[in-house]
């Protein structure tokens, strides 16, 4: 394993969050609707699709799902599903790279939304790559009594739509990346790969969720989740499927960690410690630790990334380009 500790001094300013200074120590039959509007993204202007789909033969209709230089809502759940669950696709206007990633927002699993990772989505873009970034089943505290394992599987139906659309443009490896609550789904993808105690209506029929690599920011993989009793049910407890750290080796391909050292939300322990683990076990792994940095400083849920957010963002294409670390 390898442990990077980026110093960095933090600067508040106008609400942004900047970096002033950074050294690294080491290194069916389709059917469909569509509309179109023009939104602003960042500082690059791009057309918006949203289109629904119902086909349960989504190959056959990803031509006319991914565009080129835009960012479309689909549908990107298998019509079996419970719950209909939309995504934002989005495709750089030239050539396409032959990993696309799926984004999986935070929010402690109670709230956020597939918008909250634009930022990240045109700067892939910019960068060649293809996009999916996901919504989920979010619990409700006061009247849930256990939604495991919806959330998780509509990740892996996400990983599945990915990979049956990416396929037609070339795509052939899937990497997962997640924010908070979204990096514990992204590393459970990442750990139960084609795992039958997943499978069932809310999933694509014979279409692989296994993952090529995991991205977590700031996340935690021990199977704890706020709203315990209302996301597992019964006393809270999490299944041994809902705790990476537990599963660690089990996963499949590269994970890198990032994680900030005063982050008041989720201690930087929660990194170390799943780090650690999937080192043990020959777990191919990095970790990086931003010294002084707090939750979301990758710039989360705003119009752009931090300077940090694209140094980082520099350094997942690096890792995707190697396949792993050098």
């Amino acid at each position: 394993m390898l442990v990077l500790a980026v110093m960095v001094a933090i600067a508040l300013l106008a609400g942004c969050v900047g970096r002033r200074s950074a050294t690294a120590t080491s290194s069916e039959r389709p059917t469909t609707t569509t509309t179109t509007t023009t939104t602003q993204a960042a500082s690059t202007v791009r057309a918006t699709t949203t289109t629904t789909t119902t086909t349960e033969d989504i190959g056959s209709e990803s031509s006319a799902v991914a565009v080129a230089g835009e960012c479309v809502t689909v549908t990107f759940t298998p019509s079996t599903a419970s719950v209909v669950q939309l995504a934002e696709l989005c495709t750089p206007t030239g050539a396409v790279e032959d990993t696309a990633i799926v984004l999986v927002h935070g929010g402690a699993g109670v709230s956020g939304s597939r918008t909250d990772l634009a930022a990240w989505q045109e700067w892939y873009a910019e960068h060649g790559y293809m996009t999916l970034s996901v919504d989920y089943a979010l619990v409700d505290p006061d009247s849930d009594d256990g939604i495991y394992p919806l959330a998780e599987q509509n990740v892996k139906a996400g990983v599945q739509y990915l990979r049956m659309v990416g396929a037609q443009l070339g795509v052939g490896s899937i990497v997962v990346q997640g924010n908070s609550a979204g990096a514990r789904l992204a590393a459970i993808a990442a750990t139960t790969g084609d795992d039958a105690a997943f499978a069932g209506d809310e999933l694509w029929d014979g279409v692989s969720d296994a993952v090529d690599g995991m991205v977590g920011f700031y996340g935690y993989y021990d199977g704890t989740q706020f709203n315990g009793v209302a996301y597992y049910g019964g006393d809270g407890a999490p299944p041994a499927a809902a705790a990476p750290i537990g599963n660690a080796a089990a996963v499949s391909g590269w994970t890198l960690l990032v994680h900030g050292t005063a982050d008041s939300i989720v201690g930087v322990s929660a990194s170390e410690d799943y780090a650690a683990t999937l080192g043990a076990v020959g777990a191919e792994v990095d970790l990086v630790e931003i010294q002084g940095a707090e939750h979301g400083l990758d710039g989360y849920d705003t119009a752009e990334l931090t300077a940090v957010g694209e140094q980082l963002a520099r350094m997942i294409v690096d890792t995707i380009h190697s396949d792993g670390f050098v």
